[in-house]
């Protein structure tokens, strides 16, 4: 099966798949198209299409599909391509992260589901492969595009829960620190959240040197772990 066949494939399961319309607003603050499928019934196809061609395809056939759903105008279609190229992921060379890059400046990965999902099944597994691309994506902080930030602080939340990538973890989160868009100061308070979860003193202190420059957003997400009253302390001695 050709990557244009099992795209076509995608597009006839998902819209047979599909509920009922959905309310945008419900979910994101900017309009996204919907077809109303559920999320099982969206990884169930997936997996069925790579079953399909996991012993024919090539890397570069997998991205081929991702292209051909990513350019697509509904959410679940650019995840189908996504989570099928996600299977892959042992084959990623450092090479892909250009075109990771690529996809969501030219806006085919513009809002916050769509962020998360390459960020945990190709983003992630590409910096654990090649660990070097680190400060490529530490220095996303920095771009004019909201969900590149967001990315940068979300493709390293899979390696924090593990206790891995900390000290990258923390320079992302101090260099969004100031950033104004909730969405990307979200993503950055539950990098840190979770970075504290395998050492909560570091995380403390963190939150003590540099909280006062946080949004009070990005500090309540990265302090939820923290019991009750230590909490209430950190929001009162870092409030300007």
């Amino acid at each position: 099966m050709t990557p244009k066949a099992a795209a076509a494939r995608a597009r006839k399961e998902l819209r047979a798949s599909a509920k009922k319309e959905v309310d945008h607003s419900r979910f994101f603050k900017d309009e996204v198209k919907l077809l109303g499928v559920w999320t099982a019934d969206l990884r169930r196809i997936a997996r069925g299409i790579y079953a399909d061609v996991k012993k024919e395809w090539s890397l570069e056939d997998a991205i081929a599909f991702a292209d051909a759903l990513l350019a697509d105008d509904y959410l679940e279609m650019r995840s189908c391509g996504v989570l099928v190229l996600g299977r892959f992921s042992k084959q990623f060379p450092a090479s892909l992260l250009p075109r990771v890059r690529k996809w969501i400046e030219c806006g085919w990965l513009d809002n916050w589901s769509a962020i998360d999902l390459v960020c945990s099944d190709v983003l992630h597994p590409l910096i654990v492969a090649h660990p070097q691309l680190l400060k490529k994506t530490e220095t996303w902080t920095t771009s004019k595009n909201l969900w590149l930030r967001r990315a940068a602080a979300v493709c390293l939340v899979k390696s924090a829960c593990k206790g891995k990538h900390l000290a990258g973890s923390y320079r992302v989160a101090k260099k969004l620190a100031g950033d104004k868009e909730d969405l990307v100061q979200k993503g950055a308070g539950w990098l840190l959240k979770e970075a504290g979860a395998t050492d909560m003193p570091r995380l403390q202190k963190f939150v003590e040197q540099n909280g006062k420059k946080m949004p009070r957003t990005m500090l309540r997400y990265a302090i939820e772990k923290f019991p009750a009253a230590t909490r209430k302390r950190l929001l009162g001695s870092t409030k300007l």
